[in-house]
Protein backbone atom coordinates (compact mmCIF):
# COMPACT_ATOMS: atom_id res chain seq x y z
CA UNK A 1 0.00 0.00 0.00
CA UNK A 2 1.32 3.42 -0.89
CA UNK A 3 1.54 6.45 1.35
CA UNK A 4 -1.00 8.17 -0.92
CA UNK A 5 -3.59 5.62 0.15
CA UNK A 6 -2.79 6.15 3.81
CA UNK A 7 -3.59 9.06 6.06
CA UNK A 8 -2.10 9.87 9.45
CA UNK A 9 -4.64 9.91 12.23
CA UNK A 10 -4.52 11.96 15.44
CA UNK A 11 -2.10 9.44 17.00
CA UNK A 12 0.41 9.72 14.16
CA UNK A 13 -0.48 6.27 12.85
CA UNK A 14 -1.32 5.59 9.24
CA UNK A 15 -4.78 4.34 8.37
CA UNK A 16 -6.63 3.58 5.13
CA UNK A 17 -8.29 6.58 3.50
CA UNK A 18 -10.10 4.58 0.88
CA UNK A 19 -10.41 1.15 -0.60
CA UNK A 20 -7.85 0.10 -3.19
CA UNK A 21 -8.47 -2.37 -6.00
CA UNK A 22 -6.28 -5.36 -5.35
CA UNK A 23 -4.66 -6.48 -8.60
CA UNK A 24 -5.97 -5.75 -12.05
CA UNK A 25 -7.62 -8.54 -14.04
CA UNK A 26 -6.77 -9.10 -17.68
CA UNK A 27 -8.93 -7.31 -20.23
CA UNK A 28 -10.35 -10.67 -21.31
CA UNK A 29 -11.68 -11.39 -17.79
CA UNK A 30 -13.03 -7.90 -17.11
CA UNK A 31 -16.80 -7.38 -17.29
CA UNK A 32 -16.85 -3.77 -16.11
CA UNK A 33 -14.77 -0.74 -15.20
CA UNK A 34 -14.99 1.35 -12.04
CA UNK A 35 -14.52 5.10 -12.52
CA UNK A 36 -14.47 5.92 -8.79
CA UNK A 37 -11.44 8.16 -8.13
CA UNK A 38 -10.42 6.21 -5.05
CA UNK A 39 -10.20 2.83 -6.79
CA UNK A 40 -10.33 3.04 -10.58
CA UNK A 41 -9.85 -0.17 -12.47
CA UNK A 42 -11.12 -3.18 -14.34
CA UNK A 43 -13.55 -5.50 -12.53
CA UNK A 44 -14.21 -9.21 -12.78
CA UNK A 45 -17.53 -10.76 -11.78
CA UNK A 46 -16.04 -11.85 -8.45
CA UNK A 47 -14.73 -8.35 -7.71
CA UNK A 48 -18.12 -6.81 -8.54
CA UNK A 49 -19.84 -9.24 -6.19
CA UNK A 50 -17.35 -8.50 -3.39
CA UNK A 51 -17.80 -4.74 -3.80
CA UNK A 52 -21.58 -5.16 -4.26
CA UNK A 53 -21.48 -2.71 -7.19
CA UNK A 54 -24.77 -3.87 -8.73
CA UNK A 55 -26.67 -4.03 -5.44
CA UNK A 56 -25.53 -0.49 -4.61
CA UNK A 57 -26.35 0.65 -8.17
CA UNK A 58 -22.96 2.30 -8.26
CA UNK A 59 -22.92 5.32 -10.60
CA UNK A 60 -19.20 4.82 -11.29
CA UNK A 61 -19.70 1.36 -12.81
CA UNK A 62 -19.32 1.09 -16.57
CA UNK A 63 -20.60 -2.25 -17.83
CA UNK A 64 -18.92 -3.90 -20.80
CA UNK A 65 -22.21 -5.01 -22.37
CA UNK A 66 -20.43 -7.09 -25.03
CA UNK A 67 -19.25 -9.59 -22.39
CA UNK A 68 -21.24 -12.87 -22.12
CA UNK A 69 -21.80 -12.35 -18.38
CA UNK A 70 -24.36 -9.59 -18.95
CA UNK A 71 -26.41 -11.67 -21.41
CA UNK A 72 -26.36 -14.63 -19.00
CA UNK A 73 -27.47 -12.36 -16.18
CA UNK A 74 -30.29 -10.90 -18.26
CA UNK A 75 -31.50 -14.38 -19.25
CA UNK A 76 -31.41 -15.54 -15.60
CA UNK A 77 -33.51 -12.55 -14.53
CA UNK A 78 -35.94 -13.15 -17.38
CA UNK A 79 -36.29 -16.84 -16.47
CA UNK A 80 -36.83 -16.00 -12.81
CA UNK A 81 -39.49 -13.44 -13.73
CA UNK A 82 -41.35 -16.01 -15.89
CA UNK A 83 -41.24 -18.63 -13.11
CA UNK A 84 -42.57 -16.12 -10.60
CA UNK A 85 -45.47 -15.24 -12.89
CA UNK A 86 -46.79 -18.80 -13.10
Amino acid sequence: MTRKALKKNAFGLYEKRFQIMQGQPSKENAVAYCHNKSHKGLLTVKMMKNHECLRKQCPFLEKYEDRPYWEERRLKKQKKKLQKGT
